[in-house]
């Protein structure tokens, strides 16, 4: 009894093994794309008139040119700041088609995982901090820093970069750092 199941299962294994790469090419041959193996889609083209098909030809793409999905980055953050008080940024990263307007506030469209950096510049142009990160479950990212006390009175500029995969968007933002207050 158990011999007879085994050879049953075998029968139909190689029946499988036989017909599914049949069926496989009927069904790619009745498609309009192909993938081959150095990962170019060939979409097949055919021209009617008059209901009668006059000619067939091929269009190659290559997978590797598709195109990048662009992403928005919205920031909020202190542009006024006295030394020994803090800067903080708040950043958030969307697909761009989503959120169009920049619309800082949005609660849909946003990307979770995506990457931030942010490097603020001295008046003269030396790097004085940078932070990097992702944003969280909603597309958002928080960095705060404390002015220095030794630090430069004058306007600084705070890069600010977001990154999903291929898709980059930037910001150059404006601080002016002012003297600490009069006591």
């Amino acid at each position: 009894m158990k011999l007879g199941f085994l050879l049953i299962v075998l029968v139909i294994g190689i029946m499988l093994t036989i017909s599914l790469p049949a069926a496989y090419s009927k069904i790619q041959s009745s498609s309009n794309h192909k993938l081959q193996g150095d990962s170019t889609f060939i979409q097949k083209q055919t021209q009617y008139h008059k209901n009668q098909a006059l000619a067939t030809g091929k269009t190659v793409g290559i997978t590797k040119n598709v195109p990048v999905t662009k992403i928005i980055l919205v920031t909020k953050y202190s542009d006024h700041v006295r030394i020994g008080y803090s800067f903080f940024i708040n950043a958030k990263v969307y697909y761009a088609n989503q959120n169009p307007s920049g619309n800082f506030d949005q609660y849909y469209g946003f990307i979770p995982n995506a990457k931030v950096a942010v490097q603020i510049l001295d008046p003269n142009g030396v790097l004085v901090k940078s932070f990097t990160g992702v944003t969280d479950d909603h597309g958002y990212y928080y960095q705060e820093f404390r002015i220095p006390d030794n630090s430069l009175i004058g306007t600084y500029s705070v890069l600010v970069s977001a990154q999903m995969g291929n898709a980059i968007d930037s910001k150059n933002l404006t601080l002016f750092i002012q003297p600490r207050p009069e006591r």
